[in-house]
């Protein structure tokens, strides 16, 4: 059974989990500019092998504090499926990786509900093409507030979205929630058009709010960019 250490460098923050086989038996948040990082190996020294997912940087900080072999995933890391096109983000390479690790042989549409809003489908021979991308529920409140002088900035959350609002702040929730819930109809409908039968799988950190509005849909689980990491290591080493 192998130990891995698994890291995930985000747009918003840096996580890492820790892997016995494939079982998460630590996971938690990190700062990238401080030692915290390097605590893990004090508490889990049977790691066999680290991998890096990285979107924003400070890869040279952290590889820095890793105490053994480790690799940055990129375009160029060993994968299960083939893929066009250059500088496809490393988290995108992940999420694809662990839907694929459950439904090998079919076609499969990835939706990451994150910072932005990212599009991914894997078909049933192996290949990855890369969908849209489109600002997440925090940058339309953002911009919102930003770009005008009046609206006040909303944070996410549940809310009701009714078509007829009682006030300002109720416009902005259902403008925000109801845009990004037909958004994400839409799309899985114009994929199914045009691919047929698939499983849809949506994860991030804002799926949660989406669980209610969409049908016949795989919400994943917290850790699923993690178990995608911890996939690609695994097929790396028996391929």
């Amino acid at each position: 059974m192998k130990n891995y250490l698994t890291i995930d460098i985000g747009n918003t923050r840096s996580k890492y989990a820790v892997f016995q086989g494939s079982e998460i038996v630590e996971t938690n948040i990190f700062d990238p500019f401080k030692g915290d990082i390097a605590d893990v190996f004090v508490r889990h020294p049977e790691i066999d092998k680290a991998i890096i997912s990285s979107v924003s940087g400070k890869i040279d900080e952290v590889s820095a504090r890793l105490e053994m072999p480790f690799e940055v995933l990129t375009s160029e890391t060993k994968l299960p499926f083939t893929f066009i096109r250059n500088g496809i983000g490393s988290d995108r390479l992940a999420l694809a990786a662990a839907a694929y690790s459950i439904a090998p042989d079919q076609n499969v549409l990835v939706i990451d509900i994150g910072t932005c809003i990212t599009y991914d489908l894997i078909t049933a021979d192996h290949h990855l093409y890369c969908g849209p991308i489109s600002p997440g529920l925090r940058l339309r409140y953002l911009s919102m507030n930003e770009h005008t002088s009046a609206l006040p900035l909303m944070r996410v959350e549940e809310a009701e979205t009714p078509l007829v609002c009682t006030s300002t702040e109720e416009c902005l929730h259902s403008g925000v929630i109801r845009s990004v819930e037909y958004e994400l109809k839409g799309f899985i409908g114009d994929f199914t058009d045009k691919i047929g039968n698939m499983q849809v799988f949506i994860t991030g950190g804002d799926n949660i709010f989406f669980e209610k509005r969409l049908k016949n849909c795989n919400f994943a689980r917290p850790n699923f960019l993690f178990e995608g990491l911890r996939f690609i290591l695994e097929y790396g080493e028996d391929n």
